[in-house]
């Protein structure tokens, strides 16, 4: 039977794609794609984190991320043991009377309740799984924002920083985090949703040193600047969005997944909205990040300048 790796690569083969196309895309490491292909699980920290590792290769793929767990689950799950059950005696079906079946009746939901108490307890003491899938800790990126991505538990509550991100039904999140120029420290928290005092904490160090020469050309560019061009796409959700055009209101509203709209001011121009992950902005050609806090950005034009805040 065609094995979850076998999946894999058929269909990658099928589509002319190679790992390291598949890994810029997916933010998924070659090595880890290939362990997928290679059916080697073993290279992944836990469970979840090799479920949700099939679910975002699957996804890529155009394949069914359910029937690829489901073979997953089939080929490298529990397996149970069968039981050769021997066909009891006549004699024995004979002597068996309706009193043993009232005694063990109570004995087993007296079993099933205290299993059912340890799961809910162990659920209670245990701190939610984290697993960060991209990026990696400790490197230098040259973008100032930095697309966080992972897998946790459905029910946890997660922090990047001081902002919350949402989770979705299969536990995974994905948010962008701005970086300030030189060292940057981010903390990922997993949080318990039945009990706060437990958590899981992953400390990432990411350095932020964009190209010198990219800083030259925009200098020259910044002096020359005599318009404001501002692309708005939303993703993911429908999110509310304003967009402000030399001091008056053009949009205020509900946009749908994949609205793609561009807008040009002489001034200024600002954009508000009420998810910040959901919306991608930007100005002149250059991605540019919202506020973290306030989930807006303004930019101007000062003495031929662009200042964005």
């Amino acid at each position: 039977m065609e094995t979850v790796g076998d999946t894999f690569k058929r269909e990658r083969i099928r589509q002319k794609k190679d790992l390291q196309t598949i890994s810029l895309d997916t933010k998924i490491e070659k090595k880890k794609l290939k362990a997928l292909e290679e059916n080697d699980f073993k290279i992944f920290d836990s469970p979840v984190g090799t479920k949700g590792f099939i679910r975002i290769y699957a996804q890529y793929l155009n394949l069914d991320p359910e029937k690829i767990l489901a073979i997953y689950r089939r080929d490298f799950g529990e397996k149970k043991q069968k039981h050769k059950i021997n066909a009891p005696k006549q004699k024995e079906k004979n002597t068996f009377t309706w009193k043993y079946i009232y005694l063990l009746i109570p004995l087993l939901l007296l079993i099933a309740t205290l299993m059912y108490l340890y799961t809910q307890f162990s659920d209670f003491q245990n701190p939610p799984e984290l697993e960060i899938i991209h990026p990696e800790n400790n490197i230098v990126v040259q973008e100032e924002i930095v697309e966080f991505k992972g897998v946790t538990d459905d029910d946890a509550i997660v922090e990047i920083g001081n902002t919350k991100v949402p989770v979705d039904t299969n536990g995974e999140f994905t948010t962008n985090v701005s970086m300030k120029l030189g060292d940057n420290t981010i903390t990922v928290r997993a949080t318990s949703a039945r009990n706060p005092a437990r958590e899981t904490i992953e400390i990432f160090y990411i350095t932020y040193e964009p190209p010198e020469e990219e800083e030259e050309e925009e200098l020259q560019e910044d002096e020359e600047i005599d318009e404001i061009t501002l692309n708005v796409k939303v993703e993911n959700n429908p999110t509310w969005v304003e967009v402000i055009v030399d001091d008056q209101i053009i949009l205020a509203q509900v946009l749908q997944a994949g609205y793609d709209n561009d807008f040009q001011a002489e001034r200024n121009i600002s954009v508000n909205t009420s998810i910040l992950q959901n919306v991608k902005v930007e100005i002149n050609d250059e991605p540019r990040g919202l506020s973290s806090e306030t989930f807006t950005i303004r930019c101007e034009i000062v003495e031929s300048e662009l200042e964005c805040r």
